[in-house]
């Protein structure tokens, strides 16, 4: 269609590179050319200062949008054809926010709470409507740096061989085993699990000792779980988390140090009581001193302690935790029978190492027994030798 025009188009070029115009035309369906906008009278009108239109059409002028921090706004121009142009300085520790959808959501902007600035000085740019150059140089990943917070990992457990691991998270960006990354967002190396899971499935690290929510799952990682990089806003410590069932393991006693006659077998719950028997088997001559670790642990066991606790490594073979039983020789002047240590008859004794009653007797001669009276008098046997229990 033919269009009319009933005034001069005239064109000028301003000193920052946008077009304009000082007077507007219409054609025959109403349309206002570029740079115009409908007056409400029925013609048309330039833009006002600080808006444009680039297109033939009845639409009113698109007003001018200008970056938070722009020093040089071109909008003292009227009839402007294009989106205005613009300068912004931002300081050290501003990224470049780029617009969304047209909206004035741009522009410099600040790293933020938990950033650092990657920068030692300020940037300048320049651009037209929501358009910078360069700007892309200066996006949040180029200008901004998460601050890396520590992880401390309990372990949770009563074994002290088990010491705390660590891991690190860099604000915004993610987990790593390593202060220094790389950093990823799905999870950090297995190896901040416990070397050390007594036993029980490790289930995970939990913000609490009990209850808490999860944050690393068995095997360090993150996936699947609350965790972002932005969960942690201060160094923090996790706690270990693991089944509730009671691990066991078995004690078998035995009365030969070669550990081929059982005297008893007894299960203990790991991390708790387990205390070596009090009694023990016999031997003839002899009496019962005690407990020896011969497999599973490392040492003598008294009566009534602690038993030491297998390693992971031997527990997993499923072989018991092994004692024999220690004796000494029984001593001079007692006889030990049936594990018991009884003291001779008055006046008898023995030479060590009996095992019965008629091992007791008497010694003769000056060194030997000696009888005494009730006013202090006393006598030893004469002669020599020994008279047994039975002569």
């Amino acid at each position: 269609m033919k269009k009319i025009f009933f005034t001069m188009l005239c064109l000028f070029i301003v000193n920052t590179g946008a077009m304009a115009v000082e007077t507007c035309s219409q054609d025959q369906d109403g349309n206002c050319s570029i740079g115009c906008e409908p007056d409400g009278l029925g013609g048309c009108e330039v833009c006002s200062p600080g808006s444009y239109k680039s297109a033939v059409n009845k639409l009113p002028c698109t007003k001018c949008v200008f970056p938070t921090g722009a020093t040089q706004k071109q909008d003292d121009v009227s009839g402007l054809t294009t989106a205005c142009s613009w300068q912004a300085e931002c300081d050290a520790d501003e990224y470049w926010q780029t617009s969304t959808g047209g909206i004035s959501t741009f522009g410099c902007t600040p790293c933020g709470e938990h950033y650092t600035s990657k920068r030692t000085q300020g940037f300048g740019l320049s651009g037209r409507g929501t358009t910078a150059t360069g700007a892309s140089s200066y996006s949040k990943d180029a200008v901004c740096d998460g601050i890396v917070y520590t992880i401390t990992l309990e372990k949770n457990l009563t074994n002290f061989l088990e010491t705390p691991k660590y891991a690190y998270v860099k604000y915004g960006t993610g987990f790593s085993a390593n202060e220094n990354g790389p950093f990823k967002y799905t999870g950090v190396e297995p190896g901040v699990t416990p070397s050390m899971k007594w036993f029980q499935d490790f289930l995970g690290y939990y913000t609490a000792k009990t209850g808490g929510s999860i944050r690393f799952n068995s095997e360090g990682g993150t996936t699947g779980t609350a965790t972002n990089p932005t969960t942690f806003r201060e160094h923090t410590t996790l706690y270990g988390r693991w089944n509730e069932e009671a691990v066991k393991f078995t004690v078998n006693y035995y009365s030969d140090s070669g550990m081929q006659t059982l005297f008893a077998s007894s299960t203990c719950e790991m991390g708790g009581s387990c205390l070596a028997r009090t009694d023990g088997p016999s031997q003839s001559g002899k009496v019962f001193a005690g407990w020896q670790c011969g497999a599973g642990c490392s040492g003598p066991v008294e009566p009534g302690t602690q038993i030491p606790e297998p390693t992971e490594e031997y527990y997993l073979t499923n072989e018991p935790v092994k004692l024999y039983a220690r004796f000494e020789s029984c001593p001079a002047g007692y006889y030990c029978a049936s594990g018991v240590q009884n003291k001779c008859p008055a006046g008898m004794t023995t030479s060590g190492g009996a095992s019965s009653i008629e091992d007791c007797h008497m010694v003769r001669g000056s060194s030997g027994t000696k009888f005494c009276n009730g006013t202090g008098a006393c006598f030893t046997l004469p002669g020599t030798g020994t008279i047994p229990y039975n002569p």
